[in-house]
């Protein structure tokens, strides 16, 4: 499961959300049907954001994982909340494409309390 889960995040995190340099993931601790992976996006509509998702969607139903997908709009605090709020649902990964990676930056330190893994596509929100 850790080689699926890295080769899908790598994958993911440089192909649509580009994001180079990345570390290692941690394996899920469930079984892989367990696994959910939640995705925090800058828009669900901009042309970009849709043609993602939908290859996240795929890439993960097919190790039977779950995503949630969430759109901010746009909208910086919205994007904030959400982050707190995948955090809170306890998914087993996070990514993020932030609007503002300077604004995301205390939903990231939240998700690292909560001890969730974290990729995000600006280098700002570290």
């Amino acid at each position: 499961m850790h080689n699926r889960l890295k080769t899908f995040f790598g994958f993911a995190a440089c192909a649509a959300v580009m994001l180079a340099g990345t570390t290692g993931i941690r394996p899920a601790l469930a079984a892989d049907s367990d696994v959910t992976i939640g995705f925090a996006a800058a828009s669900t509509g901009w042309p970009w954001y849709v043609s993602f998702i939908k290859s996240f969607n795929d890439g993960a139903a097919k190790h039977s994982w779950k995503t949630v997908v969430l759109s901010a709009n746009g909208d910086v605090p919205t994007q904030l909340n959400q982050i707190r709020d995948l955090v809170a649902k306890k998914v087993n990964y996070l990514v993020v494409g932030p609007i503002d990676g300077s604004a995301v930056i205390p939903g990231l330190k939240a998700a690292k309390e909560g001890r969730r893994p974290v990729r995000d596509g600006d280098s700002r929100a570290r």
